[in-house]
């Protein structure tokens, strides 16, 4: 994108302040915002340019070594979703049951995970064996390593799960400053 996504303003908004918006109003008692130490919830990433999965493998470090890993859901949305709503979030928790994670159908984003031992576990294993992304350290692969449950989108448009990464996408979104 050539400048940092969190800071793009969308109606006159961060995205960021608008993600944490929407994880508030689905009902998040916390927002941790990972890689952000300097914002309030902010956690320092463990393993810099990790992308998400670091940053999960960051904030399950940090509740592990703060309150704990109980099994509480983490919402995971990225900054860059500008069509994302409240709706599609706030779905997915009520979709998790008894599983380890959830995700819409052919999406990667959002999803939730349950704060586990097991998955910082799994995570701390696959970053101690190499850093680098891709492979076993990918969204996708974490999300088939906890057979997460596939939830249908059930009339939720397409475009709520884009998300943009080069310029011209951002300046085709309406409200986009």
């Amino acid at each position: 994108m050539g400048r940092d996504k969190a800071l793009l303003r969308l109606d006159g908004r961060t995205l960021l302040a608008r993600s944490r918006d929407i994880l508030e109003r689905a009902g998040a008692d916390r927002v941790f915002i990972s890689g952000r130490p300097e914002e309030e919830d902010g956690i320092a990433d463990l393993l810099p340019h990790a992308g998400p999965p670091g940053g999960l493998y960051s904030v399950l470090a940090h509740l592990r070594r703060k309150e704990g890993l109980d099994g509480s859901p983490l919402l995971l949305i990225p900054v860059d979703m500008p069509y994302l709503e409240v709706e599609a979030v706030a779905r997915l928790p009520q979709a998790l049951g008894g599983a380890a994670a959830a995700r819409y159908q052919d999406e990667v984003f959002p999803c939730v995970f349950r704060a586990t031992a097991a998955l910082h576990a799994h995570l701390r294993e696959i970053f101690e064996e190499a850093p680098e992304l891709g492979g076993k350290r990918s969204m996708k692969a974490l999300l088939a390593w906890t057979e997460a449950v596939t939830v249908a989108k059930n009339g939720l448009p397409d475009t709520m799960f884009m998300n943009v990464n080069q310029p011209g996408e951002w300046e085709a979104v309406p409200g986009g400053e």
